[in-house]
């Protein structure tokens, strides 16, 4: 299932029309997905980095089945947490390990980071492709890892953006086996839970030293248990670690 990355520029998808539509129509039904490779992409390893991204392996995610496909938001208790660094090297994880293509989306509204942390710029981003016909992926410095920034803000997210921002998820999802978006804290007002059915579930952050039981039980009732995958503790002496 990974994308044959050839050029700049790959095919959209269509689909043949109904005898309804008329045998002369075409009817689209993803967006067309554009490919950029900048020179030389620069990580910043102070947030992803061997001994993190290893924090993964058979603790969170243990199947290396062929056919398994994993569309993963991850979220946090409150801001601060943490959660770029574990979405950022949860990604790496998918993209050395499995050495399947993977993206990494930035759906972090109120501080967006990604194109800093993989050194691409941050236009255009996902933002930028609700309302055209267009998604333009970035090449970052890990071998198969693929990053769409959040891009441009364009006022607040109306109906149309919202269904526009399902479109762009679920053309990348026929595409790639992996997806990792980095989300809002999951109490934030901007959590966009319309994409939940989108992803197959959730890793939470909490922050050691700071997480509360309570704050954690309020997370699972409004995330719904059974879409949380696992919770990754930040901060520790170690790096970060399952709870």
């Amino acid at each position: 299932m990974t994308p044959d990355i050839q050029d700049d520029d790959a095919v959209p998808e269509y689909r043949e029309p109904s005898e309804e539509q008329g045998k002369q129509q075409i009817v689209r039904t993803g967006k067309l997905i554009l490919y950029n490779r900048p020179a030389n992409p620069v990580l910043d390893e102070t947030i992803v980095s061997v001994q993190r991204y290893n924090c993964f392996g058979n603790h969170l995610f243990p199947s290396r089945n062929a056919e398994m496909q994993l569309g993963v938001g991850v979220t946090s208790v409150d801001e601060g947490d943490g959660k770029t660094v574990v979405a950022a090297n949860l990604a790496t994880f998918f993209a050395l390990d499995t050495q399947e293509d993977t993206v990494i989306i930035d759906l972090n509204f109120k501080n967006p980071r990604l194109h800093e942390v993989f050194g691409i710029n941050p236009v255009p981003g996902i933002l930028d492709s609700l309302g055209n016909d267009t998604i333009t992926l970035s090449r970052s410095a890990i071998k198969g890892l693929w990053v769409l920034p959040l891009g441009k803000q364009k006022g607040t997210m109306s109906f149309d953006k919202v269904l526009e921002l399902r479109e762009v998820i679920s053309t990348l999802k026929r595409q790639f086996r992996f997806i990792v978006i980095d989300l809002p804290s999951a109490v934030d007002q901007s959590f966009p839970s319309m994409i939940s059915s989108y992803v197959e579930g959730y890793v939470v952050v909490v922050s050691a030293g700071k997480t509360k039981k309570t704050e954690i039980k309020n997370i699972v009732s409004i995330l719904n248990e059974n879409k949380i995958m696992g919770f990754v503790m930040n901060r520790v002496s170690q790096g970060m670690v399952k709870v």
